[in-house]
């Protein structure tokens, strides 16, 4: 039997007892969770026609924007942990390959162009041998190149009916760690549900990657998910009726906050209500739930793994289970969650945002998706891991949803104009100043604003503001700062504050 932690309250303070019957050796591992915003192959069959490398299109997609998309993942990957890379890699939004070749071998295959770069690979000798690679071969090659040569690569059995189904990705896994079994589940309208158990340095962990429904803000689409996560709690509850303590995770990109009952303000949720997730640590301890979701080891206001019209959201999660709190197999090290972010690679402090994909020039960015990792000690040997010392025994829920928004008041006196011309930039300088704000003076044409040979969108989330926007007139003067982007291969400025747009009486 595992031993479980014990607590004890001394003036409403959880206090770990620091007792065990003997002690072992101990080995950390991490485990990052990455949604690699639709890293597709390049077959040319493609679900979301961005990836069809169709020559009509303003920004095909070629071999030198996937060489710089697959190359941006695998240097995110290789800077977690100064650059050792996490153990294990749970990866969402990877291409489901729809023109699979069954006598296909990953790791004959890369042993095969061992001696030739991808880079060369996919810029100089391109054929259609290579195309019809698929995108674990390119991810796995990068990885390589940089040092990180020890990981295996789990996926899903590919399924016939998922192009039918419009199902357009995969949850994948790269893992230092074997494959003990591997199980998929449908759900509706999203990805199946996949389950590992890892072999982990002689322990068993089981992880259950997971990318439920789109549109977390949706109550329409709450119903959906509901059903994603009665399946995963079904098959939870089977994992854990014939082990209750059993090291399990449950990860991935839920499409659902952390706190969705108050963001949605319904009565029934996917991620509270029917999954179970809660917040209290001492209550998975204590016997009185069994899923802790590792987002309340962060303050409020630190919670985020992406941005959407302005607020941080939280649909990167790692849920953990009681087995992952006793003292045998593997256990959470209490506080060790956090976000994987890298300055200037997939995060930009000056904005505080990630950098997603875009595919001007070379293309540049990484993700609209933050990664977020846990670590966990492996028990080795004889005897029992330390009872973990929690810094913080969980905390409230909830109580309500206090927004974490960027600040995107402008103080116009402190702006100037770019010293940079969008007008005579080329296009890998325009990708260069993908998320970059400039100022703006010129005049409206046809509802649009035209600089040199290119035409920019204006747009605004918020509805205030487009309507101002939509009243600006043909000819009309206008000066305000935008956002710099590109959305269905158009050119844009998304003007995020009435702040930005300027006015005859501001100073």
């Amino acid at each position: 039997m595992k031993k479980i932690l014990s607590f004890f309250l001394i003036s409403g303070a959880a206090v770990c007892s620091s007792v065990i019957s003997q002690e072992s050796t101990s080995q950390s591992i991490s485990v990052l969770v990455y949604n690699v915003e639709n890293l597709f192959d390049l077959d040319g069959k493609a679900m979301f026609s961005d990836y069809q490398q169709d020559p009509s299109k303003a920004y095909p997609y070629n071999p030198q924007r996937f060489y710089t998309k697959v190359s941006n993942h695998a240097e995110v990957i290789r800077a977690f942990d100064h650059g050792k890379g996490p153990d294990i890699v749970a990866i969402q939004e990877f291409e489901v390959d729809f023109t699979p070749d069954p006598e296909f071998n990953l790791v004959a295959t890369l042993e095969r162009y061992q001696d030739i770069s991808l880079k060369t690979l996919l810029l100089e000798k391109w054929d259609e041998t290579v195309a019809q690679f698929p995108v674990e071969f390119f991810l796995m090659k990068r990885l390589k190149e940089l040092g990180l040569d020890d990981y295996q690569f789990h996926s899903p059995e590919f399924r016939t009916d998922w192009w039918d189904r419009g199902i357009a990705h995969r949850c994948v896994y790269l893992s230092r760690f074997s494959a003990v079994s591997e199980n998929q589940y449908r759900i509706d309208q999203a990805r199946d549900i996949f389950e590992v158990t890892f072999d982990v340095l002689g322990q068993r962990l089981t992880i259950f990657n997971n990318h439920w429904k789109s549109g977390a803000s949706s109550a329409d689409r709450e119903p959906t998910r509901i059903q994603n996560a009665r399946t995963l709690r079904e098959v939870l509850d089977d994992k854990l009726s014939e082990d209750r303590e059993a090291d399990v995770l449950l990860v991935g990109d839920f499409n659902t906050h952390h706190n969705q009952r108050l963001r949605l303000n319904v009565e029934e949720t996917a991620i509270d209500d029917v999954l179970g997730s809660q917040s209290r640590e001492v209550a998975l301890v204590e016997g009185d739930a069994d899923l802790y979701n590792l987002w309340y080891e962060l303050p409020a206001e630190e919670r985020g793994s992406e941005v959407w019209r302005g607020e941080w959201g939280t649909l990167m999660q790692i849920i953990a289970t009681p087995g992952l709190y006793d003292t045998v197999g593997l256990q959470y090290v209490d506080q060790s969650f956090g976000i994987h972010k890298i300055d200037g690679l997939n995060y930009d402090p000056e904005t505080d945002q990630p950098i997603r994909w875009e595919p001007l020039g070379k293309g540049s960015g990484a993700s609209d998706h933050l990664p977020v990792f846990a670590r966990f000690r492996v028990q080795m040997g004889e005897g029992s891991l330390k009872e973990i010392e929690l810094g913080a025994l969980g905390r409230e829920e909830d109580k309500e949803h206090i927004p974490i928004k960027l600040d995107y008041s402008l103080n116009w006196e402190n702006v100037s104009t770019d010293p940079q011309s969008l007008a005579e930039a080329s296009e890998h300088e325009l990708s260069q100043s993908m998320g970059k704000r400039f100022l703006v003076e010129t005049k409206i044409s046809g509802g649009r604003i035209e600089w040199g040979d290119d035409s920019f969108t204006i747009y605004s989330f918020d509805p205030e503001i487009f309507s101002i926007i939509r009243e600006w007139e043909e000819g009309e003067n206008v000066k305000f700062v935008g956002e710099f982007g590109v959305y269905r291969e158009q050119l844009q400025f998304l003007i995020h504050d009435q702040s930005w747009i300027y006015l005859e009486d501001q100073p």
